[in-house]
């Protein structure tokens, strides 16, 4: 349980207003519009959390917010302007390149001197710790997604069809595998699920900081999207993006390791870049809406919460900040 401070903090917002309510002092702009009793679930204050140095959380946040939007937005501005704006794997592994070489060290700065706080707190440890997790993310989709590929293809929704021999297949597979891993998984993850919300969780429930990190991803790709000016941004896309950062952000708090969070995402995006992405032209897929509804969408992203806590059974907090305290 977390301690709750009596009276206001010096320089703080209500600093001098006797009597000010802890759970709604200090609430940042985004959830001012929240009635009190939402606004008391998703934020209360922890102790320490001013006074030590640091950035402000909402100032942390948003500079890393811009940062990484930014510099996904100029990876891809720099890839296409290099190598034209088709896909190939030629830009694919350019893009996963550029992103693990700027975009991690940028988190692991921001971790150091922003935070101030060790690099174990993003929850993407060691693979010597964090492989079971990595294998039961990918697992908690992999297994509902195979269960309504079977049943689309049963039933006949959808027809799927291999263009390419088996060794292609498996060697284009396991390219796909590493592209995504490093242009996609490890580095959005580490972002959203590890940096922002675990700064956000450490002054607001768990479940109120996944909210918030997943409103924040679904800026995110709106804003490289409108940047780009390739791409248009219409509210399915965006629903999708918000609906994935709920899922993923739920994996990070049942597992408590953003490796979790990196198994989801790299299954999903494999499968989906496999099947649904003409331009690889490994598969064939008659029509891919079934697939894109019920076996990639309805099924993993509905039961994955659910079947990481069944097959990983451990105490969970939806409720109360964790504070992020130096060792």
């Amino acid at each position: 349980m977390t301690e709750r401070r009596a009276g206001s903090q010096v320089g703080g917002p209500t600093a001098g207003t006797a009597g000010a309510r802890r759970d709604d002092d200090g609430v940042p702009w985004l959830l001012s519009g929240l009635p009190p009793f939402a606004r008391t679930a998703m934020w209360r204050r922890t102790p320490g959390h001013r006074g030590d140095g640091r950035p402000d959380l909402l100032w942390r946040v948003t500079v890393v917010s811009v940062a990484i939007t930014l510099l996904w937005s100029a990876i891809a501005w720099v890839v296409r302007a290099t190598v034209g704006p088709e896909y190939s794997l030629l830009s694919h592994a350019m893009s996963a390149v550029l992103t693990s070489l700027l975009v991690v060290p940028m988190i692991a700065l921001a971790r150091r001197h922003l935070d101030q706080r060790p690099w174990s707190g993003l929850g993407l440890t060691g693979l010597s710790a964090g492989w079971r997790h990595l294998l039961l993310g990918m697992a908690v989709w992999l297994v509902p997604a195979g269960v309504g590929t079977a049943l689309c293809v049963a039933f006949g929704w959808t027809e799927i069809t291999m263009r390419a021999s088996v060794p292609e297949a498996l060697g284009f597979t396991a390219l796909l595998v590493v592209l995504v891993l490093f242009y996609e998984a490890i580095p959005e993850e580490l972002a959203f699920r590890g940096y922002l919300q675990r700064n956000l969780m450490t002054e607001m429930s768990p479940g109120g900081a996944v909210l918030v990190q997943a409103g924040l991803f679904c800026l995110f790709g709106s804003a490289v999207w409108a940047i780009l000016g390739e791409q248009t941004i219409d509210v399915a896309r965006s629903l999708i993006l918000l609906a994935a950062g709920i899922v993923l952000g739920g994996i990070r708090v049942v597992s408590r390791n953003t490796w979790a969070c990196v198994g989801f995402h790299l299954a999903f995006q494999v499968a989906a870049q496999l099947l649904l992405a003409p331009a690889n032209g490994q598969f064939a897929v008659s029509d891919p809406l079934p697939l894109q509804l019920v076996a990639f969408g309805f099924l993993p992203f509905g039961l994955a919460v659910l079947l990481y806590q069944i097959f990983h059974p451990a105490p969970v907090n939806w409720r109360i900040p964790e504070p992020d305290r130096k060792p």
